[in-house]
């Protein structure tokens, strides 16, 4: 940026400089004034005397100004400065000599360049956003598919949060591997989720924070070794190829959810007993029964057939009895 700033202010020092020429050439020829004959033809009175003559002295040259189109070097530079003054950047005084100097290139460079650089597109959510989208998934699908506490997701969104402001403000170097903690996993997918609902099937946004987590999500399928934690997030995964319109994306990636419910045995009373914490086999619980529910839903609506079997399950596994809130 520094260059293109540099070739510009030189483009308009030689457009100064041809401006100049152009007029001290013009002010040069401006006294020259046609002359009239000296000699009378035949049939042509008589001239009357030079001192009787009126004087034509031409009215002072100025310099038209010429028309800066879209496409002209002048448009350009103008368009350039205009920018520079937006973002900060006053440019030379009148005693400057037109060239960059030390301190205004500090000063347009910290303009210009933030604290720091990242190409993970969830800096660009504030806290409000994140609550808001976070309150929209769970009007729009939480109440219907209990999964998660959103609660939950909103406490950690807030730390989140406030973790980002401190690294912009102090001008830190993120770490980025701090936002891609399991908990900070299933708030993406959640923003993903809101903001693909929001957008009727197709948001850019959302688009970028999922290939920002896409290669974590087929490795966690693929893999790594199931946990209940992260059953979750990634049938939270299917449920956003859903909301993009891709149902067999979203019914194929369903089916291996509800295989890794079966192999850590959410399926049956005992392996929910296995889990010692009330509130994660509370949340293992409704997340098996919404992956039952979405992997029928998903079947029925592509004509493949569905994983969850019922004579798996067993007859005398607890059903949902409240909303998580």
């Amino acid at each position: 940026m520094a260059e293109q700033v540099g070739q510009l202010q030189q483009q308009v020092n030689e457009l100064v400089e041809g401006m100049s020429t152009l007029r001290q050439e013009t002010m040069r020829l401006a006294p020259i004034q046609p002359t009239l004959p000296l000699t009378p033809s035949a049939g042509m009175a008589p001239l009357p005397p030079r001192s009787s003559i009126p004087s034509l002295a031409l009215p002072p040259f100025r310099v038209p100004q010429m028309f800066s189109g879209p496409t002209g070097n002048a448009f350009t530079v103008d368009c350039a400065k205009s920018t520079l003054q937006r973002l900060g950047y006053s440019g030379p005084g009148d005693h400057d000599d037109g060239n960059l100097h030390p301190g205004s290139m500090h000063q347009m460079s910290s303009v210009l360049h933030p604290p720091f650089e990242t190409s993970d597109p969830i800096w660009e959510f504030d806290k409000d956003e994140m609550f808001r989208l976070c309150r929209l998934y769970h009007d729009e699908m939480g109440i219907m598919y209990p999964i998660v506490s959103i609660d939950d997701v909103t406490g950690h969104a807030e730390k989140v949060a406030t973790w980002m402001d401190n690294v912009r403000r102090n001008g830190q170097d993120p770490n980025d591997s701090t936002l891609l903690e399991s908990k900070t996993l299933l708030l993406r997918i959640i923003m993903c989720c809101a903001l693909t609902t929001e957008e009727h099937g197709n948001s850019a946004k959302a688009d970028q924070l999922y290939n920002v987590i896409q290669p974590i999500i087929d490795k966690k399928l693929m893999s790594e070794p199931p946990k209940v934690e992260e059953i979750p997030f990634l049938a939270l995964c299917a449920g956003y190829r859903f909301l993009s319109n891709d149902e067999v994306l979203a019914w194929r990636t369903m089916g291996h959810v509800t295989r890794l419910c079966f192999e850590l045995g959410l399926h049956r009373r005992e392996g929910l007993a296995k889990i010692s914490d009330p509130k994660e086999r509370r949340n293992a619980l409704y997340t098996f029964w919404s992956t039952y529910m979405l992997d029928r839903r998903w079947s029925f609506s592509t004509g493949l057939p569905f994983v969850c079997q019922d004579d798996k399950i067993d007859p005398k596994l607890p059903f949902p009895v409240s909303i998580p809130p």
